[in-house]
């Protein structure tokens, strides 16, 4: 199961965080960046580049386990993406609860639980 979560900051462009089991990624307009063209996503029509820029937040290739089964987002007063995500580890089995926020053009890990 994977799952998805949108928001809009104060100029109303969409957020999407979202996960693969893998990574936990935020996708946004690439015009948000001040970019002509995103890394991620399908172009517009009539377009060619892809629309969104998608960044990696958190990777666990080398997890056994399941990263970013349920993703919440949120936007701070000043615009910024605020992401919670579980991860599930089989061997051992545990579980954490990741708080993610954006700094400026960083990600900065907040809380591991």
């Amino acid at each position: 199961m994977h799952t998805c979560s949108l928001a809009m900051d104060a100029n109303n462009t969409p957020m999407i965080a979202y996960s693969n089991g893998h990574d936990s990624r935020l996708a946004r307009p690439a015009s948000a960046y001040g970019l002509s063209s995103g890394n991620c996503g399908n172009a517009l029509p009539g377009g060619t580049n892809p629309y969104f820029y998608c960044t990696t937040l958190h990777s666990a290739h080398d997890s056994d386990g399941v990263l970013g089964q349920f993703v919440s987002l949120s936007v701070s007063p000043s615009g910024l993406p605020m992401l919670a995500y579980s991860e599930d580890i089989f061997n051992p089995v545990e579980q954490f609860l990741w708080v993610t926020y954006q700094s400026y053009n960083s990600y900065l890990p907040f809380i591991k639980r």
